[in-house]
């Protein structure tokens, strides 16, 4: 047993006094209710996430929500606090130890980004009848997006060559995958998109905890108007527009350094939503002009409104575009700063 497997091991039973039905189940295998995902909310007994040791490293997995993440990366996103201490304890309280290998993602030139893109499958040369292309027409995305997202048949494996031992590769899941390049068409992470109703619908992968979490950076014009939106998706159907893939938006346009006075902020229509409304709060008192969605719209978001105007498979560009227009002029006439957008938004909320 190597010194890493024991730190493990010993952080995998400090953390598992704070996870819900936490058992062991064998040599290298616990058993525990899913933090991410909560398991089932009307069967309290289920218990569906795993730990187990592949190849001699540890991985947690669940089976409902198919969250797959190396142990570290698990104890860093559900106990912040003990990942700190198991990391000072692994890399800087025994100097007996080796010095720490870093695995660091690749650092990409645009010619190798383009390379490794196009390793993948581009959505606008799959087979009509693959499920990742029926998706994508479900949804009505205008067809000039179809080449700029992919397929990868195995998400898992596709994600740890270029960020080495993120995912479980046991795991092999396909999911489309929707870059994020920044404005000179460089990588700089992607999300994927599971196919699967249950579970982790998006995962986001960064190649640097400095780059922002933005969709779009390619194309916006911040010269002039623009929207910010919370999906990718819903992006796609409005001219100007950027999306956060995750985290603050606050954070992700500081990152940027984006002029605020042509930035419009859309959040989706959940008025019943409280992290939804207390980030509309933040975004007014930061001084953003925010969409506050009108009294009896009952769609959750952007791409709801399309899909609830626009029907059929195949449907023509123009038509989609059309709706889109509509839902700019929409969101336009329904934005607010200011004490007035506190006003609208006390009206809005339904709290």
């Amino acid at each position: 047993m190597n010194d890493i497997q024991w730190l493990d091991r010993k952080y995998i039973a400090l953390l598992g006094s704070s996870l819900s039905l936490f058992k062991r189940r064998g040599n290298d295998t616990w058993n525990y209710r899913c933090p991410i995902c909560g398991d089932s909310k009307t069967n309290k007994t289920k218990a569906r996430g795993y730990i187990l040791n592949r190849s001699g490293k540890f991985f947690s997995y669940c089976h409902n929500c198919h969250a797959s993440f190396t142990f570290s990366k698990f104890l860093e996103r559900i106990n912040p606090y003990l990942y700190g201490e198991y990391i000072k304890e692994r890399f800087q309280d025994n100097p007996s130890k080796p010095e720490r290998r870093v695995t660091v993602p690749k650092v990409l030139t645009r010619t190798e980004n383009n390379k490794v893109l196009l390793g993948l499958q581009k959505m606008s040369l799959l087979d009509v009848n693959h499920k990742a292309k029926k998706f994508i027409v479900s949804r009505q995305i205008p067809s000039y997006y179809h080449s700029r997202l992919y397929w990868a048949p195995n998400f898992n494996k596709f994600a740890n060559n270029l960020v080495p031992d993120k995912y479980d590769p046991e795991i092999k899941e396909g999911r489309i995958v929707i870059p994020m390049l920044d404005k000179s068409r460089k990588l700089i992470g992607f999300q994927g998109r599971s196919l699967n109703s249950k579970g982790l619908r998006y995962i986001t992968v960064m190649l640097s905890e400095d780059n922002p979490k933005l969709f779009g950076l390619d194309m916006v014009n911040f010269s002039k108007k623009f929207f910010v939106v919370e999906g990718p998706i819903d992006s796609m159907f409005i001219n100007n527009a950027l999306a956060v893939c995750g985290g603050s938006i606050h954070t992700e346009l500081e990152k940027q350094g984006v002029p605020k006075t042509l930035a419009t902020i859309v959040y989706d229509n959940e008025p019943r939503n409280a992290a939804i409304v207390k980030a509309m709060e933040k975004s007014i008192k930061a001084n953003y002009s925010v969409c506050i969605w009108p009294k009896g719209l009952t769609h959750k978001d952007i791409n709801d409104i399309v899909l609830s105007k626009v029907t059929g498979e195949y449907v023509k560009t123009e038509e989609v575009q059309k709706v889109g227009l509509a839902i700019e002029k929409m969101i336009l006439d329904n934005s607010y700063s200011g004490l007035e957008a506190e006003l609208e938004l006390s009206k809005w909320s339904k709290l």
